[in-house]
């Protein structure tokens, strides 16, 4: 048995099929099928049961995921505080972001950061943020700024601020008629769209569920003509009359022209928004300087010294 043990079967739990956790390991799924066989037989005990086309942890199972994420997290923790202790005057932060947020949020908080500590060095991960909290969970990341939905058990959130989602409709579009005055803006009432063609993101992303969701608690299930990984894209092609999509209010605060995406607020009593945190792992005690650069984080966002984040 090695490490990549417990990043295998911690990626099974995640994806729930032997498929699934293939494709985002990288290796086929008979080698993993063999694998685990080989596994089980080492340490004689099933840690999987089958249910339907789903893998389920067994009791066993559950003791060497939970065990096994703590050894990988003592030996990354290990492998980075040896690597800074080449060089005292030198610390590392190993943070993750999405590739859309790091442009919106990174320009404004590491050099403040390094400012305060010229010798800090910062390692950026860009990654999805089903991606960044496994990284965060098996130790290779120190801290990640993630949207909240849904929460995993083994990290800590800590809200920067509350992003509304916003419909956007192409510029040129008759649907833009359906547009009224609502309590927080120009609203436009999903039940209205029932019919209309939705680009939206993959279910890669953890917005997925809450897209279908929304159109879900309006009676409807949304007629996906696309699915894209990135909010720019879906932005781009809303932009060009392909269909209309759910993105983050951090759009609508962008550099506009003639023919960019209108922006409406979603019909409903309370504005449609979601959480976004700055995460770390809930077990382990971060060192003085990712607790000081959590804190900064969280200070420059309360004292709205961060662009385009709204506060609700």
């Amino acid at each position: 048995m090695d490490t990549k043990a417990f990043e295998y079967i911690s990626a099974i739990v995640r994806y729930g099929t032997l498929s699934g956790a293939a494709e985002k390991l990288y290796i086929s799924q008979p080698a993993l099928t063999q694998y685990i066989s080989k596994l089980e037989t080492s340490l004689n005990v099933r840690l999987f049961t089958r249910e339907g086309r789903k893998l389920k942890l067994t009791g066993a199972g559950e003791i060497f995921l939970e065990e096994g994420r703590k050894i990988l997290y003592t030996l990354s923790d290990l492998q980075h505080r040896l690597a800074n202790s080449k060089n005292t005057e030198k610390i590392t932060i190993r943070l993750g972001i999405s590739q859309f947020y790091c442009q919106f949020y990174l320009p404004y908080i590491l050099p403040l950061f390094q400012r305060k500590h010229p010798n800090i060095q910062f390692e950026i991960t860009e990654a999805l943020t089903s991606e960044l909290e496994d990284l965060l969970i098996n130790g290779k990341l120190d801290v990640a700024l993630v949207p909240i939905y849904i929460a995993r058990e083994e990290l800590e959130y800590n809200t920067i601020y509350k992003e509304e989602i916003l419909l956007a409709v192409p510029c040129h579009s008759h649907l833009n008629a359906l547009a009224e005055p609502g309590r927080f803006g120009m609203t436009i009432d999903l039940k209205k769209l029932r019919n209309e063609k939705f680009i939206i993101l993959s279910p890669r992303q953890k917005f997925y569920d809450l897209g279908i969701r929304l159109c879900k608690e309006h009676h409807f299930t949304p007629n996906i003509i696309c699915e894209v990984l990135e909010w720019n894209t879906l932005n781009l092609l809303v932009k060009e009359g392909m269909g209309i999509g759910f993105v983050p209010n951090i759009l609508s605060a962008t550099p506009r022209s003639n023919t960019s995406p209108n922006y409406y607020h979603i019909a409903s009593d309370h504005r449609v928004i979601r959480p976004y945190a700055i995460a770390t792992r809930k077990s382990s005690r971060p060192n003085p300087i990712t607790a000081e650069f959590v804190e900064t984080v969280l200070s420059l966002a309360e004292n709205r010294l961060i662009p385009n984040m709204q506060f609700y």
